[in-house]
């Protein structure tokens, strides 16, 4: 059974992963009480996830195209995605990019 759900895991993209999918079910029942959490606004919680992500990658290694996602990882990637969408970011994207295309949009 393990030997099997490996192998699942290694054919799906991050974005079929169970703990992925929780974390962006987590970040989508934040996002209308945001201003309530820690993170105060959709900007502080892409920050705080942006660099905890990039802490995992830096430090561990970790990656979107990982065979087997590490759980916390995978969560939080889900929580950062979501938010990023909520806020109109791709996922490739920064906050950063998204002012700078809202700049030009004003010109």
């Amino acid at each position: 059974m393990i030997t099997q759900n490996l192998i699942l895991n290694k054919m799906a993209d991050i974005k079929t992963n169970h703990q992925y999918m929780e974390g962006a079910w987590a970040a989508d029942r934040i996002a209308p009480k945001i201003e309530s959490t820690v993170y105060k606004s959709l900007e502080g919680a892409i920050i705080a996830k942006t660099a905890l992500i990039e802490n995992f990658e830096n430090q561990f290694g970790f990656s979107r195209e990982m065979d087997v996602p590490d759980h916390n990882y995978a969560w939080n990637l889900g929580m950062l995605d979501k938010f990023k969408e909520l806020h109109g970011i791709s996922e490739e994207g920064s906050l950063e990019d998204r002012e700078e295309s809202q700049g030009q949009e004003e010109e």
